[in-house]
């Protein structure tokens, strides 16, 4: 009986076990914000290497720019009022308002998607970009004041 009582306990605890793992094994979808609104994506971000990267079409037009792709290049033109971007996938380094920049494989080939570094380009933009581990969000601000702002001043 008391083997059977053991035994019972024993089967309790390792279900209980069980599911606890499974759950702490699931990681948080990754979120990214701008100036605090959440930007959305055709495709879920996803975690390269210890960055983030998205789809480039999505995020570049979020930030504000015009895109030209030319497919047979894979070559990215992005324009805004501010800047003027171009890179190529697999590219060592991008073009930004005119100014070579070393690009560090943040624009990457993924199953048939173009993918693009979410720091590297916020910041090629001039924007502040923040790693929120607790909560798997990137935050991205604009840096100094907003439009509202300044307008307000003037």
């Amino acid at each position: 009986m008391r083997k059977l009582a053991l035994f019972g306990a024993s089967a309790l605890l390792l279900f209980g076990l069980a599911g606890t793992a499974s759950a702490a094994g699931q990681a948080k979808p990754i979120q990214v914000l701008l100036n605090g609104e959440p930007l959305q994506f055709a495709n879920p971000p996803v975690s390269l290497g210890g960055s983030t990267y998205v789809e480039f079409r999505s995020l570049f037009t979020q930030l504000g720019y015009s895109i030209q792709y030319e497919a047979k290049t894979k070559t990215i033109k992005a324009k805004s009022a501010g800047h003027e971007l171009q890179m190529s996938v697999g590219g060592d380094v991008a073009f930004v308002d005119g100014q070579t920049v070393p690009a560090n494989g943040q624009l990457k080939s993924v199953n048939g998607r173009t993918l693009v570094g979410v720091r590297f380009i916020a910041a090629l933009s001039g924007k502040d970009v923040n790693w929120v581990a607790s909560s798997s969000t990137v935050q991205i601000a604009d840096k100094g004041p907003s439009t509202e702002e300044a307008a307000a001043v003037l």
